[in-house]
């Protein structure tokens, strides 16, 4: 969807719907703050474009949603009189960082022509958004003509999220240890 144009209240709830799920499938910490940024985010997704990870953080005096989807990595800082969305398409970035402190975290997202860094975000999730982030950059930098062979052949990233939430589950319901279950998630995400 453009900036300009405007959905329908339903279609617009039920965008929300499934933008509130998908935000829960992903399991990061505490973003109930982030009502508007949501809103915004189920806005301003295109029809074909997939929400793979995302974090809250702080980006040039601005509090607000860090998303990284199939298409781009956007923040967004939704005040009650202003909005800020700031967009790095993934075919312009070059790399992407995470430096850790004793709480939160910064990102810094390297781009031509634009460089970004988040800082303040939870040390966990943002660990996490950086290394589900470089896995998309991996994805879209790996040669589309040659087959992979079995070796090469690795899971898309929506199936590691799918195991890393099989496993989460495991783990709550006490099948699988604390231990057992960060060794198989960091095996999965290729750490």
């Amino acid at each position: 969807m453009l900036f300009g144009e405007h959905r329908k209240r339903e279609d617009m709830a039920h965008t929300i719907e499934k933008v509130k799920a998908r935000v829960q499938e992903l399991k990061v910490s505490d973003i109930s703050f982030a009502g508007k940024e949501l809103k915004v985010l189920a806005e301003i997704l295109k029809p074909d474009e997939y929400l793979h990870t995302l974090t809250k953080g702080q980006y040039n005096n601005g509090v607000g949603l860090l998303c990284t989807t199939s298409m781009r990595i956007l923040f967004i800082d939704k005040g009650l009189f202003s909005l800020k969305v700031e967009e790095f398409p993934l075919k312009s970035v070059s790399s992407i960082s995470f430096e850790s402190g004793l709480i939160f975290g910064t990102v810094k997202i390297f781009a031509s022509g634009n460089n970004g860094e988040i800082k303040n975000a939870p040390k966990g999730d943002a660990k996490m958004f950086v290394d589900i982030t470089r896995k998309v950059l991996d994805e879209r930098d790996a040669p589309k003509d040659k087959a992979p062979t079995t070796s090469e052949a690795s899971a898309p990233v929506a199936d590691i999220y799918e195991q890393i939430e099989k496993l989460a589950d495991l783990k709550e319901k006490g099948i699988i240890t604390e231990a057992e279950f960060l060794a198989k998630k960091t095996r999965l995400l290729g750490l």
